[in-house]
């Protein structure tokens, strides 16, 4: 897939994310939440050549940023995506929590597509 298709894939997630999160479903919202913040990662690695397979290659695409942009929040904002991925699987976070960690994750796609500007 190509770094166009990423982030073509990033916002329909997103998209789908902000319906459940609508609804109330804080459960599938989760899950749609980290999946348009990880392909927009992958988006980033794609477009600079750089493996984005696993979820380790993932952070190292995050690790690899920080230090091209001195932004130190991506870390930040990465591993608060993270919770989604972990509450998809055991659903422990509460509504509010789903409601204000999805502010975070639209910040970090934000700034992946800040980064995908040439």
């Amino acid at each position: 897939m190509k770094a166009p298709e990423y982030v073509q894939l990033s916002r329909k997630e997103l998209q789908e994310a902000e319906a459940f999160l609508t609804r109330g479903d804080y459960h599938q919202a989760s899950g749609k939440f980290w999946e348009a913040a990880a392909v927009m990662v992958k988006a980033v690695a794609e477009n600079k050549e750089w493996p984005h397979e696993s979820r380790r290659e993932l952070n190292r695409t995050i690790s690899k940023l920080v230090q091209e942009t001195g932004r130190r929040e991506l870390i930040r904002l990465f591993s608060l995506a993270g919770c989604f991925h972990t509450n998809f699987h055991e659903d422990w976070l509460t509504p509010e929590q789903v409601t204000d960690l999805a502010i975070d994750v639209r910040e970090l796609i934000r700034q992946l597509d800040q980064i995908l500007e040439p």
